[in-house]
């Protein structure tokens, strides 16, 4: 049977089949085409910290012990150290000035007079140059224009332009008895810093000198800022210095992160007598001043036999001096972390040497001064050149000199963030 009206499909399936159709009719291909010449986009990683150096180079400029220009080798591992730790800004503090006495004809007669030269500087110059032309250095000026000193010396700032880090001018603020000198950094966004970090150092470290004229203090010029990083520096040690208690107390900053190596090394009881007496001529050796003919021996020194060579670097250690402090009031954002000396004897001792002491390279500055280190030895006389022993001896004793050339203050190195 026919039926000539036959019952439709239902209107539900025939707007099913007329999307399958439909569909069936456009391309799978995306609607929207990323253009060929667009740059791709990276993910970005956490922001870096700043890397921040603290160094108290002993004597910088000349001094009871050390001449006014220091050799080329040292300036090299001065650098050399910085480049290693990758720091982006340094804080150099220990900068003198040398007096001379300056004869001058007046009327006929002659006359003697002081003439101060900024001889520190000049180091710190020297070494700005070795660390690359993207590095610059900041001081504190007077009105005059000429380095401001407090008991003839004076800080630096180094920092790295290539990073975008700039400094405006360095200013000078009165801090209970210290005068700090104050570097406005500006730290680019590339950081995970504060993009303003004033950076402050005391002008006077208290280093010895041999003049007995107290200067008047300088004129300051500058408000301390509720956010900083101080960097401070004591001669003998952190504890029981009174000017490091008045810093604290007199500035409000906070106690820094201890370190576990000291950042001064121990000086031998011989030394220590020769560095407490200004004008007494050092004799290394503190012999019975009754026996003239032992003296006379104790006035050249020679290499320690292999037996007296130090086999452990534990055995080069030293006391806290160097500190790193934050200053944080009003709600101000700073933190410090991975706070720790950088051993020196260590940077100059070869990978060898490391490995057979049982201290395989770890640290981004082991090795890197052993270069500086060989060009010290090559100026020794014979007599000072050790020769006995094993090779790792033979370096650990070469090194405790070469470091004592460089200073005895250890630097320290510090990431600084937001907190």
């Amino acid at each position: 049977m026919i039926l000539e009206d036959g019952a439709a499909p239902s209107p539900q399936v025939q707007s099913l089949v007329q999307a399958k159709e439909a569909g069936a009719r456009y391309s799978a291909a995306p609607g929207v085409v990323p253009c060929p010449y667009a740059k791709e986009k990276k993910e970005e990683g956490p922001k870096p910290p700043l890397k921040v150096v603290l160094w108290h180079i002993r004597e910088l400029g000349g001094g009871f012990q050390s001449p006014a220009k220091r050799p080329d080798f040292c300036i090299a591992a001065y650098a050399a150290l910085i480049h290693a730790t990758h720091a982006d800004v340094a804080i150099v503090v220990g900068l003198g000035r040398s007096i001379g006495l300056k004869p001058v004809k007046d009327h006929g007669h002659i006359r003697v007079e002081k003439e101060s030269s900024d001889t520190g500087l000049a180091e710190a110059r020297r070494l700005t140059l070795a660390l690359g032309s993207d590095w610059r250095l900041a001081s504190a000026n007077g009105p005059d224009n000429k380095p401001v000193y407090h008991k003839s010396e004076t800080a630096c700032f180094l920092y790295n332009t290539n990073r975008g880090i700039h400094c405006g001018a360095v200013t000078l603020v009165k801090c209970g008895a210290a005068f700090l000198a104050i570097a406005p950094m500006q730290i680019p966004g590339t950081f995970d810093a504060p993009p303003t970090l004033p950076l402050l150092a005391p002008l006077s470290v208290g280093r010895r000198t041999s003049s007995d004229e107290e200067a008047p203090g300088p004129q300051a010029n500058g408000e301390l800022p509720a956010m900083a990083l101080i960097g401070f520096s004591a001669l003998d040690g952190l504890k029981g210095s009174s000017d490091y208690a008045g810093l604290r107390s007199a500035c409000d900053v906070e106690y820094a992160p201890p370190l576990n190596e000291g950042t001064l090394l121990q000086q031998p009881f011989w030394e220590k007598v020769a560095a407490d007496s200004e004008r007494l001529l050092e004799n290394h050796m503190a012999v019975n001043p009754a026996d003239v003919i032992l003296q006379n021996k104790a006035m050249y020194w020679e290499a320690l036999p292999p037996a007296e060579h130090p086999k452990a670097l534990d055995k080069v250690s030293g006391r806290l001096a160097d500190a790193l402090l934050v200053r944080k009031t009003g709600g101000a954002t700073l933190r410090l972390d991975k706070v720790r000396a950088l051993d020196l004897v260590r940077a100059s001792l070869d990978s060898a040497a490391l490995g057979e002491l049982g201290r395989g390279s770890a640290l981004p500055e082991d090795s890197v001064l052993v270069s500086q280190r060989k060009a010290y030895a090559a100026t020794l006389p014979k007599t000072k050149q050790a020769s006995a022993g094993s090779s790792s001896e033979v370096q650990i004793a070469e090194a405790s000199l070469f470091v004592r050339k460089l200073s005895d203050h250890w630097p320290i190195l510090a990431d600084v963030y937001l907190a």
